[in-house]
């Protein structure tokens, strides 16, 4: 069976297991839930269907990333790194937009399983995490694959320190390109699959046609790689200046280091950890959206064949003390400090405006 695999354990092992929970969004504060995700996870993991096409997206990619690596060698670097930031990041992207959009119509097509798991205590987010958590593992993998492969293949830096005279400073920038980048690019293309599912997830519940979410959400997946790749490239090319510059007055390269691949990739390690925080901030923003949409899908009736596009106005203003309720009670499990607890005191303040409102008395009548 595929959990039994030494890889697959190696990665539920005690150091690395925690890790691994993380990346893919297994909060402590799930408490006892996580379990019900972690026998998900499972069963995903035994399917060879699941891994179908993942593994089709990472071949690809891998093909893709072979015939630019050629091309890459004799160009020089910084037409590559561009290659890795954009064209190869957008390509996982849209892989895992699809892996996301088939998640979604595997759930879909079964309403009665998402009916039973409206009937159990299990909070929302943990209910998200359900869904997307086997096929978001399943990318995990692959992508520790690809990292090992980037690690082993360290060709370019090795050649481009010999031309540029064995410079010191240079020597630790292709240092750092071999082990800390492919580390850092790995996380980077892990978090764009992962927020294709979570833009997927709120789909998994029978409301809308997946068709139209498809589009749109390729559009959006599209902008997020120009905006996010964008921003993290103005911090990429400010490092790489003063680098460079530094690099420049300790050997006699004559401007060969500005061209070189390990300075620009290495400089988009702080571009590219940035622009993760920022997927991750992305994909709460969709898990916070597959909440309120989870809420308003029981308050609905989840035996309901069919969901409104927009549901009743009155069920709004309850949906942030629930989401507040929800976010509390994570804190509660983490036993988070009482300066940590934002959400705790967010869920009382709400309570007490409702008790103020209704202990005021009503305004005067019309006359």
């Amino acid at each position: 069976m595929i959990e039994r695999l030494p890889f697959i354990r190696l990665l539920r092992a005690p150091l690395i297991g925690p890790v691994c929970d993380w990346l893919i969004g297994l909060r402590k504060g799930f408490g006892g839930s996580r379990r019900v995700i972690e026998v998900a996870r499972d069963a995903d993991m035994r399917s060879g269907l699941s891994w179908a096409l993942p593994i089709l997206g990472f071949l690809f990619a891998l093909i893709l990333m072979g015939a630019m690596k050629f091309y890459g060698e004799e160009s020089g670097g910084f037409g590559w790194a561009l290659f890795r930031i954009f064209v190869f990041d957008y390509t996982l992207f849209l892989f895992g937009g699809l892996s996301g959009w088939n998640m979604a119509r595997r759930w879909r097509s079964n309403p009665d399983q998402c009916e039973e798991l409206s009937l159990t205590p299990l909070p929302p987010s943990v209910i998200g995490s359900l869904f997307s958590g086997g096929l978001i593992s399943i990318w995990l993998v692959l992508m520790v694959f690809y990292f090992l492969i980037d690690f082993a293949t360290p060709i370019i830096q090795l050649k481009q320190w010999t031309w540029t005279g064995g410079s010191p400073a240079y020597l630790v920038l292709s240092a750092l390109s071999a082990t800390l980048v492919p580390v850092v690019l790995a996380w980077f293309h892990f978090e764009s699959i992962r927020l294709g599912h979570w833009m997927f997830a709120i789909h998994a519940i029978p409301k809308v046609s997946l068709l139209g979410a498809g589009i749109r959400n390729f559009l959006m997946m599209t902008m997020y790689v120009v905006l996010l790749s964008g921003a993290g490239s103005i911090i990429t090319l400010v490092l790489a200046i003063v680098l460079g510059l530094m690099a420049e007055a300790t050997t006699n390269a004559n401007g060969a280091i500005f061209g070189s691949y390990s300075l620009w990739i290495s400089c988009s390690t702080a571009g590219a950890l940035a622009v993760i925080w920022l997927k991750r901030l992305l994909t709460r923003g969709y898990e916070s959206q597959f909440v309120r949409a989870w809420l308003q899908y029981q308050w609905w009736g989840a035996g309901e064949r069919s969901q409104p596009r927009r549901y009743p106005a009155h069920f709004r203003p309850q949906l942030s003390l629930w989401q507040a309720f929800y976010a509390m009670k994570e804190e509660d499990e983490i036993d988070a400090k009482p300066h940590r607890r934002f959400y705790t005191r967010r869920y009382y303040a709400i309570m007490d405006n409702i008790k103020r409102m209704k202990a005021s008395p009503p305004g005067p009548g019309p006359r």
